[in-house]
């Protein structure tokens, strides 16, 4: 194989890794953990703990997005994360007129650092 093959050779597949890392979509992160965590202290404290699995009036949060459902039996996204919140449960209130968009963004923020 001649050095100009091999050149071009190597800059085709270059250009291939190139244009499927461009592809690829990244999660971006959304939401803010800090302001999530004061909505959380505000109004999921009083049932939730948040770095233990032990319950109160409602079950410890603590690894949330590594448990393989939901109470509900849903999967742990982003997604049944928050219809959960803004639906509820048997004894959980939901949250739907209570949260913005925003605030709800940064809750599942800081819940995914549980």
């Amino acid at each position: 194989m001649h050095s100009y093959d091999r050149s071009l050779r190597f800059y085709a597949i270059f250009a291939l890794v190139i244009f499927l890392a461009s592809c690829v979509k990244r999660q971006e992160a959304k939401g803010d953990p800090v302001g999530g965590k004061a909505l959380f202290d505000y109004t999921c404290e009083a049932c939730h703990y948040a770095n233990s699995t032990v319950a109160r009036a409602g079950p410890g949060l603590a690894g949330l997005y590594k448990w393989k459902t939901l109470p509900n039996g849903d999967a742990v996204t982003d997604a049944n994360v928050e219809r959960f919140i803004r639906d509820g449960s048997n004894l959980m209130p939901g949250y739907r007129n209570k949260i913005s968009k925003e605030e709800m963004s940064n809750l599942i923020a800081y819940l995914r650092t549980l």
